[in-house]
């Protein structure tokens, strides 16, 4: 069976990263369907070096067959650009080697990856060697993070979103879209479509039930919003995640 773990990262690492990871996928493990969830990710897997997981608008593949063994770390949303130096826009709906944008890095990387002796150490090469970047940067925008807390809540509209992180709706979506890698709209829609899935993981969860709790009008919404960015119905879905 496939498996995943994650791990907090270290105190200095916090306001960029959310985790770091690990992920196994045996052979005979068809479907590598990865859904939009607002941040993006470093993923080295054995053979393919170091690739960055841009910022998602919809449903993508999972850029290496199974079997693999995946190592990542995973960033706020907004937070990956100041890091690699690219608008996250550039970046939108794709898997782009780190090499292309960060040759030393990806080396780095790559070299502490392949001649780690076990899992831990994998990861804490991981944890190293972004440390060392992060080191010399500073946090990532307050007032993004700011507005990506108010947008996960789920209450807030746009304009007011913009009012109270004090900038135009117009700057919040260019600072959104350079940062994020889509306006604050579509990261709400995604957000909502993630609260979903976490309540359609729920062995008791009802598709009418977890459409009101994530947000939605109605089950109707959720299953348009779920063909448009899952590429599933709600039950297809509901199956995938169970």
């Amino acid at each position: 069976m496939a498996s995943y773990h994650a791990v907090p990262p270290a105190a200095p690492l916090r306001s960029f990263l959310e985790c770091l990871w690990l992920n196994s996928v045996p052979a005979g493990r068809r479907d590598g369907r990865i859904l939009p969830d607002g941040r993006m990710d470093l993923v080295w897997i054995r053979g393919h070096g170091v690739l960055v997981a841009g910022p998602q608008t919809r449903h993508t593949s999972r850029p290496v067959e199974a079997p693999l063994a995946a190592f990542g770390a995973r960033f706020h949303p907004g937070a990956a650009p100041s890091l690699l130096r690219v608008p996250a826009s550039e970046l939108l709906d794709g898997h782009v080697p780190l090499a292309a944008i960060d040759a030393r890095l990806a080396a780095r990387l790559d070299a502490r990856l392949e001649a780690a002796r076990d899992d831990r150490e994998a990861l804490r090469g991981i944890e190293l060697e972004l440390a060392r970047r992060i080191d010399r940067l500073e946090a990532p925008d307050p007032a993004m993070r700011a507005a990506v807390g108010l947008l996960r809540q789920g209450s807030a509209s746009v304009a007011e979103v913009a009012r109270r992180v004090f900038v135009s709706e117009r700057q919040l979506h260019r600072r959104f879209t350079e940062t994020v890698g889509y306006g604050p709209k579509t990261l709400q829609r995604i957000l909502r479509f993630q609260r979903a899935v976490a309540e359609l993981r729920s062995e008791r969860a009802e598709l009418a039930g977890a459409a009101a709790t994530a947000g939605y009008a109605d089950q109707a919404h959720l299953s348009r919003e779920s063909r448009r960015l899952a590429g599933l119905s709600p039950r297809e879905l509901a199956r995938w995640v169970g």
